[in-house]
């Protein structure tokens, strides 16, 4: 991942979408995020709140069916290619610049609140989680790469690399009994948990073929690797009353 400050320079946001969803692989893996969180949702639209919304991956499909939906970015630039997007696809888009650890939204505000790749780089994850509990009414959509995953071991190594090369980027790991631990803390309950990936999404990238990728994977998954090595974990939580 970029320095934040990237995420704020006007050409980079413009260019987001092609340098990380480019290419076959890039597409597929853009459609399969959006249609996970959606297929988690049930159809269950209200008001929903992305965070960490970037230029509009899941709030722009997820709002074509929402009564209204909040993206919020620490990034003016991101969001004005969100809302841009947006405006072609008559998608009922609020964006707002915030950060994801302070939440501007009163208490069960939303019914909804999704974060898509976002929970890994945050510098405190249980105030991250704590704050989308904090804002959703009935459903907190998160995902979150594994430490007992290839992402893991190559967290573990940008850490290392860290210690040499100040701008490294990195990025963080969990066990998943922790993240449900955490949204158990705050009231909500995982109803379903999901693994999308067991080889590296680097790898994937690079053969940039998408029908052998899937075989390999459905593999992976036959072989009971998924449920093991599976990344980035997906895991649906509804509030408890």
């Amino acid at each position: 991942m970029p320095p934040p400050s990237v995420y704020r320079q006007t050409r980079y946001a413009e260019r987001y979408d092609e340098e990380k969803y480019g290419g076959t692989f890039g597409r597929y893996l853009h459609d399969l995020e959006v249609e996970t969180f959606q297929s988690l949702m049930d159809g269950s639209y209200g008001r929903i709140l992305d965070v960490g919304a970037g230029t509009g991956k899941l709030s722009i499909p997820l709002g074509t069916q929402s009564r209204k939906i909040f993206s919020v970015d620490p990034s003016f630039e991101m969001l004005r290619v969100a809302r841009r997007k947006a405006e072609l696809e008559d998608v009922p888009l609020r964006p707002v610049i915030g950060d994801a650890l302070h939440l501007c939204f009163r208490d069960e505000a939303l019914d909804c609140a999704v974060s898509s790749r976002v929970l890994m780089h945050l510098p405190d994850c249980k105030q991250g989680l704590a704050e989308v509990c904090r804002v959703a009414k009935h459903m907190v959509i998160v995902d979150f790469p594994s430490v007992a995953s290839f992402g893991g071991v190559e967290s573990v190594f940008r850490r290392c690399r860290r210690l040499f090369k100040a701008n490294t980027a990195s990025y963080k790991v969990f066990r998943v009994g922790k993240i449900v631990r955490e949204l158990e803390r705050n009231n909500f309950r995982v109803v379903e948990v999901q693994k999308q990936f067991c080889l590296p999404l680097a790898f994937h990238r690079w053969l940039d073929r998408v029908q052998v990728s899937r075989r390999i994977e459905e593999l992976c998954r036959m072989l009971g690797l998924m449920r093991i090595l599976g990344s980035p974990v997906v895991v649906k939580a509804v509030r408890e009353r």
